[in-house]
């Protein structure tokens, strides 16, 4: 038997999924994993290392590793990263060929296909560098599908009951890339009435920001300089982005790095970051993507009130402040049923399901 999976190859994470039955389900990695970092590197002895074990390894060796590869696909054709120039395209099939072969070891099959996601302002020279990377891996793409249209699919089959004609706002914020996408729904019918997007706004800037923040406070009240120490600096990083989660269910968290050497000897540097100092950082990336929503609904014709239905995808959509302005600007709260992280990957996998003719109604 082969098949054919439902691939949301993301900028810090990648997701698969399957079609069991009538249930799209999110497909674990060899670690029991529902993710997989989208991060590639080279240990010591030559070995090419993806996921988890990779970002491991950035940690002891941060020139090894790559991290954000989608954002180079169709930009760079090759980046440093292990002591050499590689190319990105074979980056990113490293990825997608752990994901394919994590899926079949799960599935207990072949998987030959894949529809992949990608943001829905993504460039013909950016979709080209996907379906290579996706080749390169040993995967035909059934179809290269916009990311937003896949969250409102998962939305629809979820729904296919509701004949109710619903304007819909997919409000997708992920960690590399943000896309705001209106489309019509009835039932298992969806149109997309307009998108607008950045493919340079992401979680992985906040991340950036808040180090900026936290490497000055490092400076100023410890005179340690973490921009001249790229170990900790990457440590300080993946810190700034586990903060950044904290702070979406608590209101103060802390960054703390224990026993490095500071001007008069060993320090333990400890901040204190709460949500209102994260929600400064936070804003002007906020405001752009808001910026681009009333954009998105200038140029499909409609207004704020019109919207039936508010649907969220991508982690950095998890952020409250963003919550909390969106449901502001179009007096309705999003949709409680979603899972931001995975709604994507599931709606990869009702259009590969289709695709394979296993669905029908949609």
């Amino acid at each position: 038997m082969r098949g054919v999976i439902g691939l949301d190859f993301g900028t810090t994470n990648t997701l698969c999924a399957w079609m069991d039955g009538d249930n799209p389900v999110i497909v674990p990695n060899d670690r029991g994993e529902r993710t997989t970092p989208s991060v590639v590197a080279v240990s010591d002895s030559g070995e090419l290392l993806v996921g988890s074990s990779a970002r491991n390894q950035a940690l002891a060796d941060p020139g090894s590793a790559l991290f954000g590869v989608k954002r180079l696909l169709g930009k760079d054709r090759t980046a440093d990263f292990g002591g050499a120039p590689r190319p990105t395209e074979d980056a990113a099939a490293a990825i997608i060929s752990k994901v394919k072969r994590d899926a079949e070891r799960f599935l207990g099959f072949e998987v030959d296909s894949a529809v992949v996601t990608v943001p829905a302002r993504f460039s013909d020279p950016q979709r080209r560098a996907v379906r290579a990377a996706v080749g390169k891996a040993g995967l035909r793409a059934a179809r290269i599908m916009n990311e937003p249209s896949a969250a409102a699919l998962a939305r629809a089959w979820s729904s296919v009951r509701d004949e109710q004609d619903r304007l819909v706002l997919v409000y997708d914020f992920g960690g590399g890339t943000f896309d705001a996408t209106v489309l019509r729904a009835r039932g298992g019918s969806c149109f997309v009435l307009s998108s607008e997007g950045d493919d340079a706004l992401g979680g992985i800037d906040i991340d950036a920001a808040m180090y900026r923040d936290v490497a000055g406070r490092f400076k100023s009240e410890f005179g340690i300089d973490a921009d001249a120490d790229p170990y900790l600096s990457r440590l300080l990083v993946d810190l700034c982005e586990k903060a950044k989660i904290e702070l979406s269910t608590r209101d103060e968290t802390v960054i703390a790095v224990p026993f490095l050497r500071g001007p008069d000897g060993i320090v333990h540097p400890s901040v204190k970051f709460g949500r209102d100092r994260f929600e400064r950082i936070a804003a002007p990336f906020v405001d752009r993507s808001l910026a681009l929503v009333r954009r998105v609904l200038g140029s499909a014709g409609v207004g704020p009130s019109d919207v039936g239905a508010l649907v969220l995808s991508g982690g950095s959509s998890r952020i409250p402040l963003a919550r909390r302005l969106l449901q502001e600007a179009l007096g309705r709260e999003a949709d409680p049923r979603v899972n931001p992280e995975e709604i994507v990957a599931l709606g990869a996998a009702v259009e590969a399901a289709r695709i394979e003719g296993r669905l029908q109604g949609l």
